[in-house]
């Protein structure tokens, strides 16, 4: 069963790494906001999804908001991104033809992550 979900994550990450990642902005719980989004071709939103949550479940609680169809993490750490300070993050996907979309938003309380942020102030690895 480890092999089953180690193969898994592989897979979901191997997708993401080939797929870009752009920074957008995204209609979360508190309006638009910036995001790293990735599209990931041959893969449904749903099986995303799954391999999200089991991934980030090391980080922390995971929280669904149905109104706003995204899920919430109140108070991560995460060393790459603020130093392992307490971030709040959101993450959303959408179903498309071909494959899939996430948005992926980080409340650093000071602001939302971006290029603009992460070259002034922080030191920020993309992957987690």
């Amino acid at each position: 069963m480890r092999t089953i979900l180690t193969l898994l994550t592989a897979v979901f990450f191997i997708n993401i790494a080939i797929s870009q990642i752009t920074e957008r902005q995204s209609n979360i719980s508190l309006g638009m906001q910036p995001c790293l989004s990735a599209n990931i071709k041959n893969m449904k939103a749903k099986e995303v999804e799954k391999l999200w949550k089991e991934y980030f479940d090391k980080f922390g609680k995971i929280k669904y908001n149905s109104k706003a169809k995204e899920h919430f993490s109140a108070g991560v750490r995460i060393n790459r991104i603020k130093s392992g300070d307490p971030v709040d993050v959101y993450a959303k996907f959408e179903e498309f033809a071909d494959g899939a979309r996430v948005d992926i938003s980080f409340d650093l309380a000071t602001g939302f992550l971006n290029k603009k942020i992460t070259r002034q102030s922080i030191r920020v690895g993309w992957t987690l």
